[in-house]
């Protein structure tokens, strides 16, 4: 019975993840396809011609490069500045007695549900008014406080399983609070730290309504938005848009598989109950 339960259950995950798989499968598939092998009925799943002759053709005549290197400069300093406000947000919520504590917490919590759209009326118009439209700074903090309560959330539980006796023993050898949190602290959080930048970055890369919204020179777009103007501009040639998305999802998976284990372990403990 055992062993058949076993079999059961490799097979239902076998299926899940050729279902959560195909999509990317289709997406190269389609990639290194010839133009008459894209739109064909029945469908061709494996390609009787492959050729790159997409790649070539989205480096010759997109500015892909300059779509990732935007992207980079919005992604990273939005993730430096989300991890500095949300390291110290909740270590403070995780040390100091707060009156409300739950209430603030399930206020974060619930500004994780609200959807880009709801945001981007109100913070179009402090940015036309304090003049960052069409500028990197816009869609920068745009993204810091849509990642802060998840971050928040994420790093809390990290410093309340800290032992505070390491803090006061540090303070009884002479260091001081902040000297505490610097030395002792944040380097026994930094599987947690190093999660939640990841997913911070990953989140911000992959950003496109702030971005489509905010910025309108073709100079400052980054990639998501670049493969989205391009459809417009050349006709949609399936095999190009789709050589573009590989290039942009490489980072991300590239990413993704050499901190795994940062990332499973972060969601793991920011969601345990405390």
């Amino acid at each position: 019975m055992k062993s058949a339960k076993k079999i059961i259950l490799l097979i239902i995950s076998l299926v899940i993840v050729v279902i959560m798989l195909f999509p990317f499968y289709w997406m190269f598939v389609t990639s290194i396809k010839l133009p008459g092998e894209v739109v064909t009925s029945p469908p061709i799943f494996i390609p009787r011609n492959p050729t790159l002759s997409a790649y070539y053709t989205v480096f010759e005549k997109w500015p892909i490069g300059r779509y990732l290197l935007n992207s980079f400069i919005i992604a990273f300093p939005a993730t430096i500045i989300t991890i500095i406000m949300g390291v110290m947000a909740a270590y403070g919520l995780a040390r100091f007695q707060i009156k409300g504590l739950r209430i603030y917490l399930m206020v974060l919590l619930s500004s994780m549900l609200l959807p880009d759209v709801s945001l981007v009326l109100p913070l179009f118009m402090i940015f036309s008014r304090i003049g960052l439209l069409d500028k990197f700074p816009s869609v920068i903090l745009a993204n810091v406080m849509l990642q802060l309560p998840f971050v928040i959330l994420i790093l809390r539980p990290y410093f309340s399983k800290i032992p505070k006796t390491l803090e006061e023993a540090a303070r009884i050898d002479g260091c001081s609070s902040v000297g505490s949190m610097l030395r002792i602290i944040l380097p026994l959080a930094t599987p947690g730290i190093i999660s939640a930048s990841i997913l911070t970055f990953l989140f911000t890369w992959g950003e496109f309504t702030f971005a489509l919204t905010f910025l309108s020179s073709r100079e400052l777009l980054p990639i998501t938005i670049g493969i989205y103007n391009t459809i417009g501009q050349y006709g949609i040639r399936y095999n190009l848009l789709m050589a573009s998305s590989i290039i942009a999802v490489v980072p991300v998976v590239l990413i993704f598989i050499f901190f795994q284990r940062y990332i499973r372990g972060g969601l793991v403990v920011g969601g345990m109950k405390e």
